[in-house]
C-alpha cells in the first residue's frame, strides 16, 4: 500500500512579499521613525557647523530662499525688473550676503512679489523661519484632513521631501499647501478652491492641467473663481509693479529655458521629468521633448479619464497632484513634496476601500523617493522620479477602474 506524500505550501519569496499588504501599523511606525532619524542625522551631518544664518561654508542657510528673499528686498526698493537680469541679481545677491552669495536666478512672475515683500522686511533668518514654518504648519494641519490619525503626524514630519525642500528652502510647501487646500476645499466650497488655485500661478509650470481637471470635472463655479482670481492677480501686479516687471519675467523664462533645459544648467539628474531623464541618457533634444510629450499626454489623457469619472475624489485628487508633476519639463527633486499629500490621499481610499497587490511598495517607494532622485540618477542611471510619478499613475489608474465598476 503506498503512503501518500503531503507536500508544505513554498512559502513566499521575497517578490511575492513585496507584491502583498506587508504593511502594518508597527511596520509603519518603525519606517517613519527610521525616516526621521535618517533626516535628523542627515540635517546634522549638513548643518552641524553651521553659523545661522549661514552655513558651514559660509552660504544662506535655505541657499534657495536667498534669492527669494532678495528678490523681495530689490522690490522693496521700488525696482520690479532688475532682478530678471542675471548679473544684475549676482551683484545684488553679493551687496546682501557678501562671499556667501551663490550664482541664482530670479525667474517667478511678478506676482510673488506680492507674498515676498513683507518677508524681506524680516531679517533673513527669522524671514526663513517664517516662510519654512508656516508653509510646513499650513501643510501638516491639511494633511491631517486627508487621514485623522496620530500616526499621520509622524508621517509628516518623516516625509522625506519635506527635509529636501526645507534644506534648500524652496517653494515646495507653499505649492503643496495650496493644492492641497484648494483640492479638500473643490467639494464643498469651490470658490475658495478656485482662489487658491489662482495662486499657483506664482509657479505656473504646476498649474497647467488644473483648468484641465476641472473643465472635464466640471467645476464651473471653481473655474470661474480661478479665472477672475488670476486676472484680478495679473492686474493688481501690473498696477503695482509695471508692465515692464512681465516683459522682463518672459524675458527671464526665455533665458532659463535655454539655460536648464537646453544646457542642463541644473543638472538633468536633478530634474523629475522625462525630457530631463532623456537628456540625462544623453539623448538628443528632440527626442526628449518627444518623450516629454509622449508622458504629457498619457498624463493628460489620464487626469481627464479620471476626472470625467464617478471615481472617488481623493483619486481625483491625487491624479492631478502626480499628473501636475510629471507634465511639466521642468520641475527639481525638491517639486516633490506634492508626492506627499498625493499618497496620503491614495492612503485614506485604500483604508476604506482596500489596497490592490503592489500598492504598499509603490506608495513606499514613492514616500522615500524625493531624497534619492539625484543620486539614483547620477549614479545608478535609474529615473526613480519618473518611476515614482508614472507608477503612482498606474496604481490610481487601476483603482480608478475598480472603483468606477463598483468594486470593493
Amino acid at each position: 500500500m503506498s503512503q501518500q506524500t503531503t507536500f508544505a505550501p513554498p512559502s513566499p519569496g521575497f517578490i511575492d512579499a513585496l507584491s502583498g499588504n506587508w504593511i502594518n501599523r508597527r511596520r509603519l511606525t518603525a519606517g517613519l521613525a527610521a525616516c526621521l532619524l535618517l533626516a535628523l542625522a542627515a540635517a546634522w551631518a549638513l548643518f552641524g557647523d553651521a553659523r545661522p544664518p549661514f552655513d558651514g561654508a559660509g552660504r544662506p542657510l535655505g541657499l534657495d530662499f536667498s534669492a527669494l528673499w532678495g528678490a523681495g528686498k530689490a522690490a522693496q526698493s521700488g525696482d520690479y525688473t532688475s532682478a530678471y537680469s542675471l548679473p544684475w541679481f549676482l551683484e545684488h545677491l553679493r551687496s546682501l550676503f557678501a562671499d556667501g552669495a551663490q550664482k541664482l536666478v530670479w525667474a517667478y512672475p511678478p506676482i510673488f512679489y506680492f507674498l515676498l515683500m513683507p518677508l524681506a522686511a524680516l531679517p533673513y533668518g527669522a524671514a526663513l523661519i517664517v516662510w519654512l514654518g508656516a508653509g510646513f504648519a499650513v501643510l501638516a494641519v491639511l494633511a491631517r484632513q486627508i487621514i485623522r490619525d496620530p500616526i499621520m503626524l509622524l508621517a509628516i514630519v518623516a516625509f522625506p521631501g519635506i527635509f529636501g525642500n526645507a534644506i534648500h528652502g524652496q517653494t515646495g510647501f507653499l505649492t503643496a499647501a495650496l493644492f492641497t487646500g484648494a483640492l479638500l476645499a473643490l467639494p464643498t466650497r469651490p470658490a475658495l478652491a478656485g482662489v487658491l488655485f489662482a495662486c499657483l500661478a506664482y509657479k505656473p509650470q504646476f498649474a497647467l492641467l488644473i483648468p484641465v481637471a476641472l473643465l472635464a470635472g466640471g467645476y464651473w463655479r471653481a473655474l470661474a473663481f480661478s479665472v477672475l482670481t488670476g486676472i484680478l492677480l495679473i492686474t493688481a501686479s501690473l498696477l503695482a509693479f509695471g508692465l515692464d516687471s512681465w516683459a522682463a519675467f518672459f524675458d527671464a523664462v526665455q533665458n532659463m529655458r535655454e539655460r536648464a533645459l537646453d544646457q542642463g544648467g541644473n543638472g538633468y539628474h536633478n530634474m523629475i521629468s522625462s525630457f530631463g531623464a532623456a537628456r540625462h541618457f544623453g539623448l538628443s533634444l528632440y527626442a526628449a521633448w518627444a518623450a516629454q510629450a509622449a508622458a504629457a499626454a498619457a498624463l493628460a489623457t489620464g487626469l481627464i479619464a479620471v476626472w470625467r469619472s464617478r471615481a472617488d475624489f481623493r483619486l481625483k485628487s491625487a491624479m492631478l497632484l502626480v499628473a501636475a508633476l510629471g507634465f511639466t519639463p521642468y520641475g527639481l527633486d525638491y517639486d516633490l513634496v506634492l508626492l506627499g499629500p498625493a499618497i496620503a490621499f491614495i492612503a485614506s481610499f485604500g483604508l476604506q476601500h482596500g489596497f490592490r497587490v503592489w500598492d504598499h511598495t509603490l506608495l513606499a517607494i514613492a514616500f522615500v523617493t524625493p531624497p534619492l532622485v539625484r543620486y539614483f540618477a547620477f549614479f545608478l542611471g535609474v529615473p526613480l522620479a519618473q518611476f515614482a510619478v508614472l507608477s503612482i499613475f498606474a496604481l490610481i489608474w487601476v483603482h480608478t477602474a475598480q472603483n468606477t465598476r463598483g468594486g470593493p
